[in-house]
C-alpha cells in the first residue's frame, strides 16, 4: 500500500470495458481489479527474454464510470491524443462534456499518484541502494 493506493492484480485486455456493468463483469470472472492494455504487450517480451516485469498502474476510470464517447476517440495510433478527434466527438455530443471533465480529473489524480509512488521509489532506491 502507498498513499491510500492499494496492489491489485491486473487483467490483461484487449479492449477497453466502456460500462460500469462491464466491468463489473471482468471484476466478478478474473477477481482482477482492472484491465491494463498496454502492459500485456511488454510482459510477453519480457517472458520471451526471461527478464523480470513488473508495472505500476493507477486507475483512471473506476468502475462505477461509464467511459464518455470522446475517451474512446482520443488516442491515436500513436499514443497521443488526438485532440481534433475529441472535438467532433464533442460537438457529436456536448452532453458528455461533464463526464470528460471528471474523466479528466481522475486521470490527472491517477498521474499525481504515479509521480508520488515513483518519487517514493526512487528514494528507496537512493537510500538503500536496492
Amino acid at each position: 500500500m502507498f498513499g491510500g493506493a492499494t496492489v491489485d492484480a491486473l487483467i490483461g485486455g484487449g479492449s477497453v470495458a466502456v460500462t460500469p456493468e462491464h466491468k463489473r463483469v471482468l471484476f466478478a470472472s478474473t477477481g482482477a481489479a482492472a484491465i491494463d492494455l498496454e502492459s500485456a504487450a511488454v510482459a510477453r517480451v519480457a517472458a520471451e527474454y526471461g527478464l523480470d516485469f513488473a508495472v505500476l498502474r493507477a486507475i483512471a476510470d473506476p468502475a462505477r464510470r461509464r467511459l464518455p464517447p470522446a475517451a474512446l476517440v482520443a488516442l491515436g495510433p500513436d499514443g497521443r491524443i488526438s485532440i481534433e478527434q475529441v472535438l467532433k466527438s464533442v460537438f457529436r455530443r456536448p452532453a458528455q462534456i461533464p463526464d470528460l471533465i471528471a474523466l479528466g480529473r481522475e486521470a490527472a489524480a491517477a498521474r499525481r499518484t504515479l509521480q508520488r509512488a515513483l518519487e517514493f521509489y526512487r528514494s528507496r532506491v537512493n537510500t538503500t541502494g536496492t
